[in-house]
């Protein structure tokens, strides 16, 4: 728990140490935003996971340094609350494709990429069992851009060991 709370920490500092340095516009874009950071709240369907608060960093500039328009990558962090004793926690590491033709207002989005996920429990007699696993994304979202925040909602399938469907909302700055 220690170690998933110090990790969320240091992507919050991250997140708004990179948004300081960045003057506030009302259309963030990868030239005037480098970097949108934001919380999320995501639900996954396993049993071992449940209801979930998190970070999201977003690299809007992707495809820009790769030449394809509507790139972006972002990483977050997940602590779910599956009850005592389970704990479980997963960082994801995605890429993004905005759909073509799609209005400036609404922002749909397809995906792929990588999921760390870590499980432990406190069994007695035998102290704490843990495990970890990677797998991979594919996901489907959108971001609907309201002022300086973008508001964003995410299905995820999980593919490894456990593999779930996790739904997510937040808000980028």
């Amino acid at each position: 728990m220690r170690k998933a709370m110090v990790g969320l920490a240091v992507v919050a500092g991250l997140g708004l140490a990179a948004q300081a340095a960045v003057a506030q516009t009302a259309a963030p874009t990868a030239a005037t935003r480098p970097v949108l950071f934001g919380p999320e709240v995501s639900f996954g369907t396993s049993s071992g996971s449940g209801l979930g608060v998190g970070a999201r960093v977003v690299y809007p500039g992707l495809g820009q340094m790769v030449k394809l328009q509507g790139l972006e990558a972002f990483a977050s962090f997940d602590y779910f609350f599956p009850g005592s004793p389970l704990k479980y926690w997963e960082i994801n590491a995605n890429a993004t494709y905005k759909v073509p033709g799609m209005s400036a207002s609404f922002a749909p989005y397809v995906g792929a990429g990588l999921n760390y996920a870590h499980t432990s429990v406190n069994v007695p007699l035998f102290g704490n069992v843990s495990g970890s696993s990677t797998g991979l994304n594919l996901l489907a979202g959108a971001r609907y851009p309201m002022g300086k925040l973008n508001l964003f909602g995410e299905v995820k399938f999980e593919l490894h060991t456990g593999s779930q469907l996790v739904v997510t909302a937040g808000a980028l700055f």
